[in-house]
């Protein structure tokens, strides 16, 4: 088995491409080499899905939604623990040597799809006229931010107590009061 070539191309914030390369023929014959990503970076467009990217700079990769995803992904993985991560990567594992696994829940959601065409309508047109709302009102964006910066000040306060908590309890000469003990 051939090791992949790796594209060596240096993307503008000074980092490698690194993605492997296809191979293929020109028009007369000769063996070429083409990275998929520099062609999409080349052209507009997303490396993961295709489609225009919003950001047409040089140093964008992907577009708004692909981006989004990518972001969550990597805080949602930032905030588990060794162990959860662990744990996570054991059941990934299992669940990539089962045969057939992600074509069988592909087939089944078609085949719901199919057997309920009028109930998939239902809720392809409620997630849309859900989504389109929340763009309309102004009202939604303003509440959706100060639920947000909410839940930002509970989890820095959360934060905050534990630091406390922690430089408290290896601080030997505290007393629970705020001051250090009398000395005797």
């Amino acid at each position: 088995m051939t090791p992949a070539v790796r594209c060596d191309n240096i993307l503008p914030p000074g980092r490698r491409c690194n993605a492997p390369m296809r191979e293929g023929m020109d028009g007369i014959g000769r063996v070429i080499w083409t990275c998929e990503r520099c062609v999409a970076r080349a052209a507009g467009r997303c490396w993961q899905c295709g489609k225009p990217r919003q950001n047409r700079s040089e140093a964008a990769a992907y577009c708004r939604p692909c981006k989004l995803k990518r972001e969550k992904v990597s805080q949602r993985r930032s905030a588990m623990t060794p162990e959860q991560v662990r744990k996570k990567r054991e059941i990934d594992r299992k669940r990539r040597q089962k045969p057939g696994y992600q074509a069988y829940n592909t087939e089944h959601k078609r085949a719901w799809m199919a057997a309920h065409p009028e109930k998939f309508a239902e809720y392809a047109e409620k997630a849309r006229l859900r989504w389109h709302q929340k763009r309309a009102d102004p009202g939604w964006w303003e509440a959706q931010k100060a639920r947000n910066r909410a839940r930002y000040a509970e989890r820095m306060a959360e934060k905050r107590a534990a630091q406390s908590l922690d430089k408290t309890s290896a601080d030997p000469s505290f007393n629970g009061a705020g001051q250090p003990p009398a000395q005797p």
